[in-house]
């Protein structure tokens, strides 16, 4: 973060605002069509695959979550739950690894507690 000093001459405060340095997460990367939705990828980013609205492929990594809005992650969400689920029942005949599922269900852990974080504020910002 960077901090700009700010003085209002109108009412002779001085006083600190922040100013927000955002930078675009990492999405994609070349030769990504090869893995499948929901694949775990480690080079040459550690992350998810996941499909964004134009049913294009993407990479999430878990240090890049608090960067995406709250639809795509309700969606990835919606999708990890539903191939979690089938992972677990075998209809995916895809073998994982005890790491690969509890790398899965991390992220979907910290995407419900991201956006239960993000109505709750919006709850307070109503009050």
């Amino acid at each position: 973060m960077i901090w700009e000093r700010v003085h209002d001459f109108q009412l002779g405060i001085k006083s600190y605002q922040q100013k927000i340095n955002l930078t675009a997460p990492t999405i994609t990367f070349p030769g990504i069509e090869e893995y499948d939705v929901f694949s775990i990828v480690y080079e040459p980013v550690h992350g998810i695959i996941y499909t964004n609205s134009k049913k294009e492929k993407r990479v999430m990594r878990h240090s890049e979550i608090h960067k995406f809005c709250d639809a795509t992650l309700r969606r990835t969400l919606e999708g990890l739950k539903s191939y979690n689920n089938n992972v677990k029942y075998g209809y995916v005949q895809k073998e994982l690894t005890n790491d690969e599922v509890e790398f899965l269900n991390l992220f979907e852990e910290e995407i419900e507690v991201r956006l239960n974080y993000r109505d709750q504020m919006r709850r307070w910002e109503k009050n």
